[in-house]
């Protein structure tokens, strides 16, 4: 339809569309939201379980970085520790403050 006033809009023209009245705009809204927040009550036991495990995780990398430094003397790799080196425990000797 040349001249008319649909080809003649841009976009981001506010135009309504008769499709809906407010009614029923809320209804569905309603609705959606609805759906949406049940899903999220659904995600968040994942996400906890989640971040629970990956504390579970940083917890025994950390534990076992400290089992390898004692029982071998192996620095961890972590960026923090590059400037030491490795050094071989003496197991015979327990330290003094002990």
């Amino acid at each position: 339809m040349i001249g008319s006033t649909e080809t003649n809009l841009m976009i981001g023209d506010n135009v309504t569309k008769p499709v809906e009245n407010y009614e029923q705009l809320i209804q569905r809204f309603t609705k959606r939201t609805m759906q949406l927040v049940a899903r999220q009550d659904e995600l968040k036991g994942w996400y906890e379980e989640y971040v629970k495990n990956e504390n579970d995780l940083k917890r025994l990398e950390g534990s076992m970085q400290a089992i390898e430094y004692v029982a071998y003397g192996k620095m961890p790799g972590d960026g923090n520790h590059d400037k030491f080196k490795d050094h071989k425990p003496d197991y015979g000797k327990i330290p003094e403050r002990y």
